[in-house]
């Protein structure tokens, strides 16, 4: 059973005086849409065209009435007032504010059913087909102003994965088209941190602290610990963040880590971070 220490850790990266923390604007509201039941969207460039239907997203097609109208009960599955199994695109203007300059912008769609693509101002981006994870496209450096953004979602049978999963199943939640929970925009420093792995060591009062560093650069990195039973700060360490991808620090500390097991369950850790250039 593994051990898992008692502490809240926040990491902070620190540069020119500035704190950063990840801005979003959300993208929910209308969107212009359009099925393509025929797939022939890509072929005939729907992605440099306006649609003149709209939809409200986060939402589904069921929800839009969208698709077949159906009759009746079906049997052995959910019902639904309208159907629609394959590729639905959307589009919508978005506005990059002159603060998001230089920044590295992606895409957040919380839940999506089963392929999305995105284009924007006509350019393909990136396209993820994820069932269970939330689907984040990376769209690079976008100028400020406006710009076009289109996505193209297909709830078809990506790959075959038989009639029973239930993600994928008119049995459970349906096999709906569309994007719900969070739609937004965020926006983060080119320099960041893409992976963080904390390993106690009990009888020496350690912390190994992994990183994953997107584009490193000469930055600091603060580490912070907090007791999640009284809210203290327990511990603050600076370190010189080196110029490579994966990096180690270890934090010596002065005090006991509190263990946590199933007999005597504890708040897990929870971390954090925001990032200043040194």
């Amino acid at each position: 059973m593994p051990i898992r220490s008692l502490l809240l850790i926040c990491l902070l990266l620190l540069s020119t005086g500035k704190i950063f923390s990840q801005k979003k604007i959300s993208l929910a509201g209308s969107w212009h849409f359009r099925l393509d039941p025929d797939s022939s969207g890509e072929k005939q460039q729907w992605y440099l065209q306006k649609f003149s239907e709209t939809i409200h997203l986060p939402g589904t097609t069921d929800e839009a009435q969208k698709g077949i109208r159906t009759s009746g009960p079906d049997y052995g599955i959910l019902s639904r007032a309208y159907k629609y199994v394959g590729p639905a695109w959307y589009r919508r203007e978005i506005n990059i504010p002159a603060a998001w300059k230089g920044k590295d912008i992606e895409l957040f769609l919380e839940r999506v059913m089963w392929e999305s693509r995105v284009w924007v101002d006509g350019k393909a981006a990136t396209t993820k087909d994820a069932l269970a994870v939330p689907h984040v496209h990376q769209l690079g450096k976008l100028a400020p102003g406006k710009h076009v953004l289109t996505l193209r979602i297909n709830n078809d049978l990506i790959y075959n994965i038989g009639d029973k999963g239930h993600v994928y199943t008119e049995y459970t939640q349906s096999i709906w088209n569309g994007a719900v929970g969070k739609i937004e925009l965020r926006a983060r420093e080119t320099t960041h941190i893409t992976g963080l792995q904390v390993y106690p060591d009990v009888a020496n009062k350690k912390l190994s602290v992994k990183l994953k560093v997107e584009n490193p650069a000469a930055l600091k990195v603060v580490y912070t610990i907090t007791d999640l039973q009284t809210g203290k700060k327990v511990f603050s360490q600076q370190e010189l963040l080196s110029n490579k991808e994966e990096q180690t620090n270890t934090l010596q500390l002065s005090f006991p880590i509190k263990l946590w097991d199933e007999f005597s369950p504890k708040p897990l850790p929870h971390f954090c971070y925001a990032s200043k250039q040194r």
